[in-house]
């Protein structure tokens, strides 16, 4: 977890706000989804420098569908509550739900 906070607060201090044409391997979804698996308040302290919650990667997923995936509900939940896109679609047209 700590490697995980030092990477997301590397990238923060890096760009802000961070979105996908400034930061390689579409690192604001990562880390968007590392901060919601961590818990609310570090999902807030991500989203309040700028980044945006429904950040996609190569497949257009999000991070509530990376959530989703990997069945961590916690993090669902998390990204949920702080306005993540539930009908946003992969390059599949397939949804978090």
């Amino acid at each position: 977890m700590k490697n995980t906070l030092i990477y997301a607060a590397t990238l923060l201090a890096v760009a802000s706000p961070l979105s996908l044409a400034d930061t390689p391997h579409n690192a604001p979804q990562r880390v968007i989804y590392r901060a919601a698996a961590a818990g609310a308040a570090e999902l807030q302290q991500a989203l309040s420098t700028g980044l945006n919650i429904n950040a996609v990667d190569d497949d257009r997923e999000t991070a509530l569908m990376r959530a989703a995936d990997k069945g961590n509900l916690s993090a669902v939940r998390n990204l949920i509550a702080a306005g993540a896109d539930v009908n946003r679609q992969d390059e599949d047209g397939e949804t978090a739900l």
